[in-house]
């Protein structure tokens, strides 16, 4: 190769690199300008969605200070009636004195109910069924009328419903379905105590259900 043959090779890959470095920087630029855009509108995403939290918590709180204004303004008379029924107490102790009567005077004013306590199942003689539910009263009030209801779901005779208990009453009204199916036992005037319900059927029915009121639960199952 002479030398101006290699002079010429050389010139030419000098200038194909200056081609390349331009394309380089090129490149370079353009796509540096898109990963920044991109940046950008990542920083503007997370920024919109920092200051709607921020907004939100302003508004939460802005909603507390209103509900806590509200909830003030409508205890404001308990606070002067406490502070009136209690004058040498500080508001504090005044409220927390006015909690107590008030727990009180729920505590005696409250409705009595039963609570189921027991259930059991007893056979008796010549192929009777007994049921016998343990109640235990919740509350100090007089119950006004206790009912008590069996009834079977496929015909089985109801003999008996006998009700026991310190404070239940000597006389009772009731009364039977026409099919025998079903009996309804009704006191008045029951004040609270432990009750004993035993329930005779003529033999052990496929279904049979327990109306009692007042009750604290919705059902009676027997276990």
């Amino acid at each position: 190769m002479s030398p101006n043959t290699g002079l010429l090779f050389s010139q030419i890959a000098i200038f194909a690199g200056a081609i390349l470095a331009a394309l380089g920087g090129l490149g370079a630029f353009h796509f540096r300008g898109k990963a920044d855009a991109e940046k950008n509108a990542t920083n503007i995403t997370q920024q919109a969605a920092l200051n709607q939290k921020i907004e939100n918590l302003l508004s939460g709180n802005q909603q507390l200070r209103i509900g806590n204004d509200e909830l003030k303004q409508a205890l404001a008379p308990f606070k002067q009636y406490a502070l009136d029924r209690f004058p040498n107490a500080d508001v504090s102790t005044a409220l927390k004195k006015l909690e107590a009567d008030l727990q009180r005077i729920d505590a005696i004013t409250k409705p009595t109910v039963f609570k189921v306590i027991s259930t059991k199942e007893e056979v008796a003689p010549e192929g009777r069924h007994v049921y016998v539910i343990e109640l235990s009263p919740v509350g100090n009030v007089v119950v006004p009328i206790l009912t008590i209801i069996a009834q079977t779901g496929d015909g089985t005779r109801v003999e008996a419903i006998n009700v026991t208990g310190p404070t239940v009453p000597i006389m009772a009204t009731t009364g039977s379905s026409e099919k025998g199916d079903g009996q309804k036992i009704e006191y008045r005037t029951v004040s609270p105590g432990p009750i004993q319900i035993r329930i005779t059927t003529a033999k052990i029915p496929a279904s049979i259900r327990f109306d009692i009121a007042p009750l604290a639960e919705e059902s009676v199952t027997i276990k």
